[in-house]
């Protein structure tokens, strides 16, 4: 499907280049690709950055959740890395999803060792502390930045670890709203 739709949008002349210049929010056009760079920080920061509300809300804490800490079983590892969707773009550390899931028991062992030693030091690799981000363009005048919309690609090994992590939260909610 994702190579008929490029197919279709090559044919269709209704591609859009996304090397246009960018404007500053003045609305006056940069010219060198420094400046341009700033503006997409400064813009990105922006949107992707709040303050905190100066009233935050007082939520009471309820009775705590039961969410198990031990160690992760390679059943849970192997269903997480099934539930990773293919055709996703890999993140900095560059894996597909496919590269994972062709491991088969290699990188389940490998992934069940590191999960098992994060969550024994309970400290995440900093690899997985750092995304790319990626502009994909929306309806409008290119040039300025609020007509962008971003995504950010993480690590596919990261996401197998939250994958992990959410079935326990979930089993936990389950066992409580019972």
């Amino acid at each position: 499907m994702k190579t008929l739709n490029e197919i279709i949008r090559r044919l269709s002349g209704r591609f859009q280049s996304t090397c246009k210049p960018v404007r500053h929010e003045a609305g006056v056009l940069l010219r060198t690709v420094e400046e341009e760079m700033h503006r997409w920080r400064e813009h990105f920061e922006g949107v992707l950055n709040h303050e905190e509300p100066p009233n935050p809300s007082e939520v009471e804490p309820s009775d705590e959740l039961n969410i198990r800490t031990g160690h992760i079983t390679r059943a849970k590892i192997k269903n997480s890395i099934k539930e990773v969707k293919n055709g996703k773009a890999p993140g900095c550390d560059n894996i597909p999803p496919e590269a994972i899931k062709a491991g088969g028991e290699v990188s389940e062992e490998v992934l069940l060792d590191l999960c098992n030693q994060i969550c024994s030091k309970k400290q995440v690799p900093d690899g997985w502390r750092r995304s790319l981000l990626i502009k994909l363009p929306n309806k409008g005048d290119l040039s300025h930045c609020k007509n962008w919309r971003c995504i950010m690609l993480l690590s596919m090994t990261s996401k197998v670890f939250c994958r992990v992590i959410l079935e326990r939260i979930k089993t936990a909610l389950d066992g409580k709203l019972r």
